[in-house]
């Protein structure tokens, strides 16, 4: 490490330390008042957050269960707080290093079958069998590297207890009584952690074959998948009625994921990530290509709603000159259907025509629109000349701010672009050693 970075890094450090009174006459490191936790306020935020992050991706108009009269929820993740809590939480990290499989719930996580059942509309009723376990043999694989107290074979080799019974007939004969199956799938803190590799991507133990008897039932299936991944799904997904990635959506999850389910709240969530549709054992990522990669299921920065929205009057420059700090661009997005809901416009650049130095695509901001039906919001961004630049490491490592033409993109995922415009980066070439922009700023009008 430079002289110069460590002294930075220093610096910084005091500067906290100094902002929170840790270098006065008194200091202190905790507050005197009693903490109180799990406050109503924070249950929102950690609801908001759920609500915010769960990604539908198919929907063949099942969605919302508005109509649906008898519901099945089905499957290992339907009633456990482990579809809730990835591996770096609480109930994680004491059930895997204390062994502790008991009172892990502070604060209340709230499971799909809890809320589903206490936001359900009048008339709906619930029905629930487990139908069948996450795995029905220990499937990960470990390596011996990291903390070396994880390489005990009692703590690798362990199966998480769900606490009841699979029964797979139950959960069928069931079914035949249903209008809708919801079938809750996916991993928990032993399938998917710090070094607990799978075997592959598909989901784990007999699940996909357990929905796959849903699914010859006849009756709808809509499948609500919980993890910290993708996991692919090819094989069953042109059959389901509906599909909902909900990641470890929190304590907050279950309710979460009812009120999507209910249509009490329309889901918003993009992904993040590129969804495969098949095992590769090399990474995807959108940037490699402006053109969606045959291995993807659903691109970078998809997700559905149950409204639709247009995209117009896409108004910036056509020339900026390296010398700019930023430059602005306007546009508008519009409800075109019935349902108030959240619109995540993003903001992406290309070159305008090959350049090596130049990712194909590259996100470089968004917008988060809230629109009632019918409604018209402008978004006005301010985007950095930096954006427009590009890193180099042969000799000198530097940033590069260079003269191009670039297609500004706007649009509702990074295959789903819906305005574009050329701009001309003109001027002398600018060089700095480090960058200090990264993502473009938006205010929604």
């Amino acid at each position: 490490m430079k002289p110069e970075a460590l002294e930075r890094a220093v610096k910084d450090v005091l500067r906290h330390k100094y902002r929170a009174g840790l270098l006065g006459k008194d200091p202190y490191l905790y507050s005197q008042e009693d903490v109180v936790l799990d406050t109503p306020e924070e249950r929102q935020t950690a609801y908001d957050i759920a609500t915010q992050s769960v990604v539908l991706l198919q929907n063949n108009g099942i969605l919302p269960l508005q109509g649906a009269k008898t519901i099945l929820l089905t499957g290992p993740n339907a009633n456990s707080m482990w579809a809730m809590c990835g591996d770096y939480s609480f109930p994680a990290m004491t059930y895997f290093w204390k062994r502790i499989t008991t009172d892990l719930e502070h604060p209340h996580i709230v499971k799909l079958l809890e809320g589903m059942t206490n936001r359900k509309p009048a008339g709906t009723n619930i029905l629930y069998s487990r139908g069948c376990d996450w795995t029905e043999e220990i499937e990960t694989k470990y390596a011996v590297e990291g903390d070396e107290r994880a390489w005990e074979y009692e703590i690798l080799h362990r199966k998480v207890d769900a606490g009841e019974t699979a029964d797979r007939q139950e959960a069928l004969r069931l079914a035949a009584q249903s209008d809708v199956i919801v079938a809750a799938v996916g991993e928990n803190v032993m399938l998917c952690g710090e070094n607990r590799d799978r075997q592959g991507l598909s989901l784990p133990g007999e699940q996909e074959q357990f929905v796959e008897a849903l699914i010859q039932t006849g009756k709808p299936v809509v499948l609500v998948m919980f993890g910290g991944r993708a996991q692919i799904i090819s094989r069953i997904a042109d059959r389901l009625a509906a599909i909902i990635q909900a990641w470890y959506p929190g304590e907050e999850g279950g309710n979460a994921v009812a009120d999507i389910l209910y249509g009490h709240v329309s889901p918003s969530a993009k992904l993040s990530v590129c969804y495969p549709n098949t095992e590769v054992y090399a990474p995807i990522c959108y940037n490699y290509s402006a053109h969606q990669d045959p291995c993807v299921a659903w691109p970078f920065g998809y997700g559905l709603s149950y409204t639709t929205f247009e995209y117009t009057h896409l108004q910036v420059a056509k020339e900026v000159d390296t010398s700019d700090e930023a430059f602005t661009f306007t546009f508008d997005v519009k409800n075109t259907g019935s349902v108030k809901a959240d619109e995540i416009a993003q903001i992406y650049l290309s070159p305008a025509d090959d350049n090596p130095h130049i990712r194909p695509i590259q996100l470089q901001g968004f917008a988060r629109l809230t629109l009632a039906p019918g409604e018209t919001r402008q978004v006005a961004v301010k985007m950095y000349v930096e954006q427009l630049g590009y890193y180099s490491h042969d000799g000198q490592r530097q940033w590069n701010i260079a003269p191009h033409d670039f297609l500004l993109k706007v649009g509702a995922s990074s295959q789903d672009i819906r305005l574009s415009e050329t701009i001309a980066l003109k001027g002398k070439p600018l060089v700095k050693p480090l960058r200090d922009f990264y993502f473009s700023e938006s205010v929604v009008k």
